[in-house]
């Protein structure tokens, strides 16, 4: 949610987080169509100079795209096989050996996706074959130096956790069964990544 254009916001471990102005934020909210994002996540990292890893790139996305209110699905060209896997509130797909992301973006969630879609990536061939693969949705093209300015944004005033709050929150989620699922995906995201 952006508040008065001037600030984002985000609640953290009880408190709340307060980030300066997320420019691909405000470019996207003149695309008020749009209900998904489709993230091109190893050409947003290339763009980062391969700066972000895949951790702190879907760490960042995760924040990035809950301040929009949209649903997220962020696909990586790794994988030993074609997967998908919730990470936090977003979706991570995995193109996996055969095919490329450029082959899942394209003719799986641009083709299908019923709403209207942003796909974050500079390629200009994967820009053509979403063009072509919309249909009658409406498709938008973020460009990925905006989001990768504001991942870096967002990954600066993230705090990092210390051992102690990290401990404290497996505490209070050990029981559910909401934190047996966070350590499986997290554990199946190390390994495809």
């Amino acid at each position: 949610v952006v508040a008065g254009l001037t600030h984002t916001g985000l609640t953290h471990h009880r408190t709340m987080l307060w980030f300066p102005p997320l420019l691909s934020l405000l470019v996207l909210k003149a695309r008020p169509h749009a209900r998904h994002v489709i993230v091109d996540v190893e050409n947003v990292r290339g763009k980062s100079g391969f700066v972000l890893n895949h951790q702190q790139t879907l760490r960042a996305l995760n924040v990035w795209h809950s301040q929009w209110n949209v649903s997220c699905t962020a696909v990586i060209d790794h994988g030993s096989e074609p997967s998908r896997i919730l990470y936090q509130n977003m979706l991570v797909q995995f193109a996996g050996t055969t095919r490329k992301a450029d082959d899942v973006i394209a003719d799986d969630l641009v083709r299908y996706c019923r709403d209207d879609v942003v796909v974050v990536t500079a390629d200009m061939g994967l820009i053509d074959r979403c063009r072509r693969n919309a249909h009658k949705k409406q498709l938008s093209i973020l460009p990925p130096l905006l989001l990768v300015q504001d991942l870096e944004t967002i990954l600066e005033e993230l705090p990092e956790e210390t051992k102690e709050e990290q401990e404290e929150v497996e505490t209070e989620e050990e029981d559910t069964a909401d934190s047996l699922l966070e350590d499986e995906t997290t554990q199946l995201l190390d390994y495809e990544i």
